[in-house]
């Protein structure tokens, strides 16, 4: 059986590194943590995906190994699961003023979510290095078959076996992973609500959608509304960004996704350009 050498992701380093300042005491932005918790979900449903479409060709379809019916039905399942983890699993983006949600208890709650999803993500990375290698076992097969080098119909029905049980354990894992970071966003969801902080999530996603639309579709203004023109760089970084923050949320405001698209993209350059310079 080949292996394939264990590399591990700038995500996977950061969140190691989140990990090791919890254990070494050094407090961490409820920010931070949840922008890399956001990332990290994201980034292991989108490599869950990857490997079970990869997987999933040779369970059914003209490069199955085997013509096994079940091995059939379990392709079709899977590849069912992974289009609704390509939709339906995009992780909560959390954004809040840490001051508003200072709490010991969520502190508290936050250490602990964290640790519980630093064991499940450790076991993640070993289920799906074993899915890896599953994938490649069934490669040399099929790399054999076609040098005619018959393997036995008992043989090859034994590796997808193989593959359909990393699969599944790797799927579990996922799920206890995404069942872990919702733990942590309720518990702040829990104390902004003590806090009587109004959720704006249903706008956010309704801006989002739009800003969306208007990407995909590729245009470049809005229907009859002028695209703003740059303006001189301020003196001072606060105040630029301030003023440039106020007129995108006015754009916004209005409706004007493109022009609003445009002016983030114009001074968000500027505001790092000056950042740099300062």
């Amino acid at each position: 059986m080949a292996f394939r050498p264990i590399a591990r992701d700038d995500t996977e380093e950061m969140w190691r590194l989140q990990i090791q300042s919890l254990l070494n005491q050094i407090p961490a932005s409820p920010i931070e943590l949840f922008q890399l918790l956001h990332r990290l979900i994201k980034d292991v449903s989108s490599k869950t995906v990857s490997l079970t479409q990869e997987a999933s060709q040779y369970l059914s379809g003209s490069a199955a190994v085997t013509t096994s019916q079940g091995a059939a039905l379990l392709g079709s399942r899977l590849l069912v699961v992974t289009e609704l983890l390509s939709t339906q699993t995009e992780p909560p983006h959390v954004w809040i003023s840490p001051n508003v949600v200072a709490s010991p208890r969520l502190t508290e709650a936050l250490r602990f979510g964290m640790l519980e999803i630093q064991e499940h993500w450790e076991t993640y990375l070993d289920r799906k290095d074993h899915v890896a290698e599953c994938i490649d076992a069934v490669k040399t097969t099929v790399k054999l078959n076609l040098l005619g080098e018959n393997q036995s119909e008992l043989g090859n029905e034994e590796l997808i076996l193989d593959l359909g049980r990393a699969l599944y354990k790797l799927h579990f894992q996922l799920l206890l992973l995404i069942e872990a970071s919702n733990k942590m966003v309720a518990a702040l969801t829990a104390v902004a609500h003590n806090n009587q902080l109004q959720d704006v999530s249903a706008e956010v996603a309704a801006v989002k959608a739009s800003l969306t639309r208007v990407v995909e579709e590729g245009a470049d203004s809005d229907h009859g509304t002028p695209t703003p023109t740059p303006s001189p760089a301020p003196t001072s970084v606060t105040a630029g960004c301030e003023e440039a923050e106020t007129a995108l949320l006015e754009l916004v405001q209005a409706g004007k996704w493109a022009a609003a698209l445009q002016h983030a993209r114009h001074n968000r350059l500027a505001c790092f350009h000056l950042v740099e310079l300062h």
